[in-house]
């Protein structure tokens, strides 16, 4: 058993799911800038590509992993490449997920409600669970998991991603209280209302039902009233977390304030 107490070595090696657009290709740029190889899954191979050849152009080292990270074997594959072509990883970054329906829960559809709930929970579930042993087997590392400030406060009429979320802040817990003699750290972090992904999709999204229009109304008045945090900047804060800054708030489930607190 690896002594848990010792340092690790700086990351080189990342995972990083739902990196084909949104917040998962501004960490995957960040990494890069930072001198890390980034391994890049999405659903989507031709985002993935597209997102490829931009690190690739800024001289980074990426291997293009696509498929669903919801799915055992697919997940399992893309980190055997990883250690195939690198040795081995140092981090891996639980981004993919998806918004879910919309509504009260009494007039949503169930099946729509557990489609929601699950997908979202299925990739979490799936990406640590075949991390773990693979971080392990390379020396220690650190597993992110990209929360939301629903899964504490909840959000009335998205509540399947609000339980998803909720349900990743709890096994992110639990996952760090199980790996306490092990040399890997796990983090549930919520970066803040970011102008990219979820928010850009709800925004974009044309008239939509009431519920989705009221969504899109409330992402506009945190943009207006300047309750968003700049995209790299958030980013900066995942590779803080990926070098080791925050271990010894492993388990947590972190903001971007709590995150510019030395207590942390």
């Amino acid at each position: 058993m690896a002594d848990p107490a010792r340092t690790l070595p700086p990351p080189s090696r990342a995972l990083i799911t739902g990196a084909g657009g949104g917040f998962g290709r501004a960490m995957a740029e960040c990494f890069v800038h930072a001198g890390m190889r980034v391994a890049l899954n999405g659903r989507n191979p031709e985002t993935l590509s597209r997102v490829s050849a931009r690190l690739r152009d800024l001289g980074g080292q990426v291997l293009e992993l696509p498929g669903d990270a919801g799915d055992e074997a697919t997940v399992r594959g893309a980190l055997d490449r990883i250690v195939a072509f690198w040795g081995g990883v140092d981090v891996v970054v639980d981004n993919a997920g998806v918004g879910g329906c919309a509504g009260p829960l009494w007039s949503t559809p169930t099946d729509q409600w557990w489609d929601g709930f699950g997908n979202n929970v299925r990739t979490t579930v799936t990406t640590l669970a075949a991390a773990v042993p693979v971080l392990i087997a390379s020396g220690g590392g650190r597993l992110v998991h990209i929360s939301s400030a629903a899964g504490v406060e909840g959000w009335p009429h998205a509540s399947a991603y609000a339980a998803a979320k909720a349900a990743g802040i709890s096994l992110c817990r639990d996952l760090a209280r199980e790996l306490a003699r092990e040399p890997v750290k796990v983090f549930a972090f919520h970066p803040g209302i970011l102008r990219t992904g979820l928010t850009e999709a709800v925004l974009r999204q044309p008239g939509g039902d009431r519920w989705h229009r009221l969504h899109a109304a409330w992402f506009t008045r945190q943009i207006r009233d300047g309750r968003t945090v700049p995209v790299p900047v958030a980013a900066g804060a995942v590779l803080a977390l990926a070098r080791g800054a925050y271990d010894g708030s492993s388990g947590r489930y972190l903001t971007m304030d709590s995150l510019s607190d030395p207590l942390a």
